[in-house]
């Protein structure tokens, strides 16, 4: 992904209906409220003479159902299994409660997002990025043959912001498993297996590809104020930067499986851990968790500390200036604090890619690999 960006317009969408709010003129009143009625009065006529003989009643409505009452009291005082009946019922009503406050704040978590579109067409699309310049998005699409997979397939669609098709294949033809992008002034660098591509956003034409020798699953891009990109390396837990045409590892130690960057700060690259012990289906022994690796002197720190998160990739910044992060094996977007806790946005299916968060941190874009379309959310 990108660095940090504070130039790009804001896309404003037509409709607004999912953003009302209720005011606290709009409340409803009278909810809750206890009344001051009293309880009715039994009327029951009993002669002084003999309280214990059977007589005819004359009770009101209200005086029988409330002699039911006594009455029904009293028999589960004398049935020890009545009462015990009662105890259990109160007990799964508790329970029951207990449920719906627990739906309740999962609902209120998720009330932080609403989805805006979703746009098919794709075909295994990895990664989602916001060209300020040209004011549209691309998509990298691995299209078949898995994500080493060279066949020659992968292509890039451009799309508009709020999520119309512009060219399906902008970009076809020489690219294999594309994956993430970044742009640095007009050029897209997309990563392709073992190699990147730099291609010129105006004529839409690949200029060069680097190759890095000996690396097995590029995977997301970042670049820095000086034009150095950086890449990922998941498979082999490294990091390579291409510096004046060349590729070249530039941290090999202290990584577990990286996949996700982002340049903050102007000096440090933002790194979203995988988890440790990966395995051939992609699940790992552990979850990874967002660290920060100084420019300068390369030192790795786990952000916050260091609590499992989950199996991340992408990472864009929300409104607040936190970080929002996809689980790719899991499925989900994920928002990240600046000391390391974090809380779950939206539970989505597996897959869940390389996003790009535009309109000032309100919108999360987010690649659905295997659902084979993108599809975008507002986000508080």
């Amino acid at each position: 992904m990108s660095a940090d960006t504070d130039n790009e317009l804001v896309y404003q969408p037509a409709t607004a209906g999912n953003d009302i709010e209720m005011s606290e003129g709009d409340r409803v009143e009278g909810a809750g409220v206890e009344s001051d009625a009293h309880e009715p009065i039994l009327d029951v006529p009993i002669s002084p003479s003999n309280k214990n003989c059977e007589q005819e009643s004359t009770l009101t409505a209200d005086g029988r159902s409330n002699l039911k009452k006594i009455l029904a009291n009293d028999r589960r005082k004398l049935n020890p299994a009545a009462l015990e009946r009662e105890k259990k019922t109160m007990k799964v009503s508790v329970k029951l409660a207990v449920a719906a406050l627990l739906v309740a704040s999962t609902a209120a978590a998720h009330s932080h997002t609403v989805k805006r579109w979703t746009l098919t067409g794709f075909s295994n699309p990895e990664s989602v990025l916001l060209d300020v310049s040209h004011q549209v998005m691309y998509v990298s699409n691995i299209n078949g043959g898995g994500p080493t997979g060279k066949d020659g397939n992968g292509f890039l669609s451009k799309i508009s912001r709020d999520g119309k098709m512009l060219e399906q294949k902008w970009i076809e033809g020489g690219l294999n498993a594309p994956k993430g992008m970044v742009i640095s002034g007009f050029k897209l660098y997309v990563t392709d297996i073992d190699r990147v591509a730099e291609i010129d956003t105006r004529t839409g034409k690949i200029n060069i590809f680097y190759e890095a020798a000996g690396a097995v699953f590029l995977n997301d891009p970042a670049v820095d104020a000086d034009g150095n990109v950086y890449v990922s390396d998941i498979a082999k837990s490294t990091i390579w930067q291409l510096k004046d045409g060349k590729m070249s590892v530039w941290l090999d130690k202290d990584l577990p499986h990286v996949n996700g960057l982002r340049v903050i700060h102007g000096n440090k690259l933002l790194v979203a851990g995988w988890g440790k012990g990966m395995h051939d289906d992609g699940s790992t022994d552990s979850l990874g968790n967002l660290m920060t690796v100084d420019l300068a002197t390369k030192a790795v720190t786990n952000l916050g500390n260091g609590s499992p998160v989950g199996n991340l990739d992408g990472i864009g910044r929300d409104s607040h200036g936190n970080f929002l992060v996809t689980d790719f094996i899991a499925g989900g977007l994920l928002r990240v604090k600046k000391d390391g806790t974090f809380e779950q946005l939206l539970d989505l299916k597996p897959g869940s890619a390389d996003l790009d968060v535009i309109d000032k941190g309100k919108l999360a874009v987010i690649p659905q690999m295997m659902e084979s379309e993108v599809t975008a959310y507002h986000v508080d």
